[in-house]
């Protein structure tokens, strides 16, 4: 109306995913549940959720930068490291963020307990100002069902960010998130993999 605009980026479900895994709808909308509850200006934001003809979207705050992934592979194609006070950066705004997420209370103003377990560099996006946002809550494990994505025994995220716990399908707390976060800053500041 009267020319508002405001710029998003919309994440949707193909409907060949759909068809493979209908699950995978339960999961977008618990997504969408814990989005609507994390406001920190180091996470992506969820705007809204809605669904279309049937078809499911949520509505993101649109994030113009590279992913930290983006940012590691072109400081090793051009055979440099990414700058230390740049990883001072992204590491502090990437720890306020977990903490918010990690401390966040439910509506009932109950501890959620929710993990991330995925944190990785394509999970973590710089804006224009270099601020890092964490992105990507898909598959969180949170202590509460209403806003569980999946059971606490399915072992999900990426092995070579994993804490050793995750990997082996243990109990997961919030320090596996910033176990995953510490592999993430050592493949930051020495361009090699630690795993």
């Amino acid at each position: 109306p009267m020319g508002f605009t405001k710029r998003v980026a919309i994440k949707r479900l193909r409907t060949s995913v759909l068809e493979d895994n209908p699950k995978v709808v339960q999961a977008l909308i618990n997504e969408a549940r814990i989005g609507g509850l994390l406001h920190h200006g180091n996470i992506v934001d969820i705007l809204e959720f809605g669904e279309v003809d049937g078809r499911y979207y949520m509505a993101l705050e649109y994030v113009d930068g590279p992913t930290l992934a983006e940012v590691i592979q072109a400081c090793r194609m051009n055979r440099v490291l990414v700058p230390r006070f740049a990883v001072i950066d992204i590491a502090v705004g990437v720890c306020r963020g977990l903490h918010h997420a990690h401390t966040l209370r439910g509506l009932d103003k109950k501890p959620l307990g929710l993990i991330h377990r995925d944190i990785k560099p394509s999970n973590l996006i710089l804006d224009a100002e270099g601020r890092a946002k964490i992105l990507d809550f898909g598959i969180a494990k949170a202590a509460s069902n209403l806003y569980a994505t999946t059971t606490s025994a399915v072992v999900k995220g990426t092995p070579r960010y994993m804490s050793p716990e995750q990997v082996e399908g243990g109990i997961l707390s919030a320090r596996s998130d910033i176990f995953s976060f510490g592999v993430v800053l050592y493949e930051a500041i020495t361009g090699h993999l630690l795993f």
